[in-house]
């Protein structure tokens, strides 16, 4: 929570988290915050932050590993229709998520993750 505190994403008014760990997997965050009002969060601040890119195996081998064997949602679609995200025949987690060039902040403050086909590690995942 230091990262948090330290202001990346404006001054906080509170804040609150919960870890999990899910089966074999590894333990992840759900945070929420409450920023100042005057908090404008822009794009640039997020992406300091959040990548929601695998690395290329050439830059970093290891991450590129975790990444792709622990972190990817699935299979479901056709690969696995009674996948328990499925809901009348799609992902209810709204995954794939579409490539998107640069990161944006919708009208709703929900972030748009830059996911760009060029910083994708250009990897093939076996499901």
């Amino acid at each position: 929570m230091t990262l948090m505190k330290s202001g990346c994403f404006g001054t906080l008014q509170a804040w609150l988290y919960s870890v999990e760990f899910q089966k074999r997997g590894l333990p992840h965050a759900h945070t929420l915050l409450w920023l100042k009002e005057d908090a404008q969060i822009q794009p640039d601040l997020i992406d300091r932050v959040v990548c929601a890119e695998i690395p290329k195996k050439e830059q970093d081998k290891e991450l590129h590993s975790i990444e792709t064997t622990q972190m990817i949602h699935g299979p479901y679609g056709h690969l696995n229709p009674i996948s328990l995200c499925m809901k009348d025949g799609r992902c209810s987690m709204k995954f794939p998520m579409p490539f998107q060039p640069q990161t944006e902040v919708g009208d709703d403050s929900y972030p748009k993750y830059r996911r760009s086909p060029e910083n994708a590690g250009n990897s093939a995942v076996k499901m």
